[in-house]
């Protein structure tokens, strides 16, 4: 669930973390305030890196999570409140050297220049085409889906409101 980001942040224990665990998520804290995020004086976190007293550490997090301006109210270990962490270490990671990120490339499954074509026709769309985007504009009207400045991210929302229309259907029509 996590794995990417976490990736992305070098942690050590990518393998052995498991966000249901109090102890990890402890350890992610403590980790993520010393190595990425440094919103606090390093005298100041003594209070994170006090695990074994359970209740004292909860309102010293959630004291953190207000420092920080988290958004969401869950103040306990809950998955979303860890996953808002990461996204903001992540982040301040990216803000201190952009350009090295900007560099980055994606690489590609295949690194073989003899592949042979395929038979799908829908790889064959050019997806940027004027034609392409007016039509995807024209079904998310259709639909009554709000615009969006991305026209895949609105073809995503697209087929995903169909998806959920026939498996509805189908529900209906089966009772």
């Amino acid at each position: 669930m996590f794995a990417r980001k976490l990736k992305a942040l070098g942690y050590p224990s990518i393998s052995n973390f498991d966000h249901s665990d109090q102890k990890k998520i402890q350890e992610l804290v403590i980790w993520l305030e010393d190595q990425k995020i440094r919103h606090y004086k390093i005298e100041d976190r003594v209070a994170l890196r006090k695990p074994s007293d359970i209740s004292s550490w909860q309102r010293a997090f959630s004291k953190y999570l207000d420092d920080l301006s988290c958004p969401h109210s869950d103040r306990t270990n809950s998955p979303v409140t860890t996953d808002w962490l990461l996204g903001l270490a992540v982040r301040l990671v990216y803000g201190e050297n952009p350009q090295r990120y900007r560099k980055c490339t994606r690489q590609t499954s295949s690194t073989s220049k003899d592949v042979a074509p395929s038979s799908n026709p829908l790889d064959s769309l050019d997806f940027d085409d004027e034609a392409m985007k007016a039509g995807i504009t024209t079904l998310a009207t259709l639909l009554q889906i709000p615009p969006h400045h991305d026209h895949k991210e609105v073809l995503k929302v697209v087929i995903c409101s169909h998806s959920v229309y026939s498996r509805l259907c189908c529900l209906v029509i089966c009772v």
